[in-house]
């Protein structure tokens, strides 16, 4: 039997939280087994909580990713518009942010930095949702928020 691997590693220097060996390769395992352990508890809600708490956040946001891709792909096809990923850049910021603070809650994780940090990128998120909504060809042009007039002032005077 494989020794018990915890879903974080405990990290006491800034070196350890950059080095590989620490941070991910003890989870590549977890990454290997996750897809059948979500379809073994795929109609159970609490099995499908113990496997998203029991496996590292990293690895569940890598898992995270490779089933967003071939989503970007096909629809990008079937549109023939390739920058699917870009619609959704104001999002996965926070789809990220936001697994990471829930990941934090249910495994009982101190959360009040990541409650700040998912509670901004929603923010963020809502803001650049409505900034783009209001800019889209399909509805009439807006004046710009303070801040981008602001900003195309101050990098116009650069030129």
């Amino acid at each position: 039997m494989a020794p018990f691997v915890p879903a974080i590693p405990l990290l006491t220097t800034a070196a350890a939280c950059g080095d590989y060996g620490l941070t991910v390769a003890p989870y590549i395992a977890q990454f290997q087994k996750l897809p059948y352990r979500i379809l073994d508890a795929a109609f159970n809600f609490n099995a499908l909580k113990e496997v998203y708490v029991s496996t590292n956040p990293l690895i569940f946001g890598f898992a995270l990713s490779l089933f967003l891709a071939p989503i970007f792909l096909v629809v990008s096809e079937i549109t023939r518009n390739y920058s699917q990923v870009d619609r959704c850049w104001s999002l996965l910021p926070t789809l990220y942010n936001v697994h990471y603070a829930v990941w934090a809650h249910l495994a009982g994780v101190p959360t009040q930095r990541l409650n700040g940090l998912a509670l901004v990128s929603v923010l963020w998120s809502v803001s650049d949702l409505s900034w783009n909504v209001r800019t889209s060809p399909l509805t009439p042009a807006v004046d710009a928020p303070i801040i981008q007039l602001l900003a195309q002032r101050w990098i116009h005077g650069w030129f």
